[in-house]
């Protein structure tokens, strides 16, 4: 693997499952959970969002590779309420009070090893 690559990777399962069909060995790159979060305030009617540059978007035709994202981030070991809490302040400055888990979800199960936690919260000026 790449230095450029084993920076994204956390790390790769491989299982060996036999169906009627036959044997197949299957490969999954994880990069783990993630939490992202709508962050909004109400007495500004306002909703929080990021742009940040994403490669894979880039290599598939967005010219700047520059998206307009909802805050989000890896777990890194943490539980989801205090990664989003440390992602809002590190991408947008802002303090966020009581995440409410609206949902998990795998996002491309068939591809990729990975369980978003979706929160909603409100930030404060």
């Amino acid at each position: 693997m790449s230095a450029a690559r084993s920076c994204c990777v956390k790390r790769c399962l491989t299982i060996n499952a036999t169906t009627a069909v036959g044997s197949n060995k299957t490969a999954r790159p994880t990069t783990g959970a993630t939490a992202r979060c709508r962050c909004y305030n109400v007495a500004r009617a306002s909703l929080l969002l990021t742009r940040q540059f994403r490669f894979p978007t880039y290599v598939n035709g967005n010219a700047d590779g520059m998206l307009i994202e909802a805050c989000a981030g890896l777990l890194d070991g943490d539980h989801a309420h205090d990664c989003i809490r440390r992602q809002a302040a590190e991408e947008t400055g802002c303090v966020v009070r009581s995440p409410k888990n609206i949902f998990e979800a795998c996002m491309s199960p068939g591809s990729v090893i990975e369980k978003l936690h979706f929160f909603d919260t409100e930030f404060d000026d």
